[in-house]
């Protein structure tokens, strides 16, 4: 018995590209809108935390002042490292952390620090001014990585609701041609 073959069936599918092509152009608009905005966050944390750096080496110099905060800033850094607020080294959860997991380590941070009584055993008022900047700077900069994360997630559910009635059409076309 011979084998008959399928003639395939051809359909001409016009997908309006012109309208998805201003879509994209908008949202790639957009996207650098915001790449923008954040190299200009970095810019203007980087020189806050160079003026941090500034103050806290004044307040740690025992030459400056005849009395310095150095201990208790060497200890508030140790717990700062010790809370992983940003990022881990440690073996098990290494890697960078989500704005969620980082607030939990900052507040974590900030009751391990008011526990100590650090901040009220600084011996210069300055060293309360420096950290309150400090405190200030992980603020920001947590605020700006939920910030990321949800720009994320907008993109990619824009991309998806916008691909998913192309995925359909393409989906379509190529099961009528089976």
């Amino acid at each position: 018995m011979p084998i008959k073959h399928r003639s395939p069936i051809i359909q001409q599918i016009e997908v309006p590209l012109t309208f998805d092509a201003e879509f994209f152009e908008i949202l790639r608009g957009d996207v650098t809108i915001l790449d923008s905005l954040q190299a200009e966050e970095q810019k203007v944390m980087t020189e806050e935390i160079k003026s941090l750096g500034k103050e806290v080496a004044k307040v740690t110099d025992p030459s400056k002042h005849g009395k310095c905060d150095l201990e208790r800033w060497r200890e508030l850094f140790d717990i700062y490292i010790q809370a992983g607020i940003f990022f881990s080294t440690n073996e098990l959860d290494h890697g960078t952390r989500n704005s969620t997991v980082a607030l939990k380590q900052l507040q974590w941070f900030q009751a391990e620090v008011m526990k100590r009584g650090l901040v009220k055993s600084f011996k210069i008022p300055a060293s309360r001014e420096a950290f309150n900047m400090f405190t200030s700077l992980n603020l920001t900069l947590l605020r700006n990585i939920k910030f990321q994360e949800i720009n994320q997630l907008a993109i990619s559910k824009i991309l998806k609701s916008k691909l998913t009635p192309l995925k359909k059409v393409f989906t379509a076309y190529f099961l009528d041609r089976v």
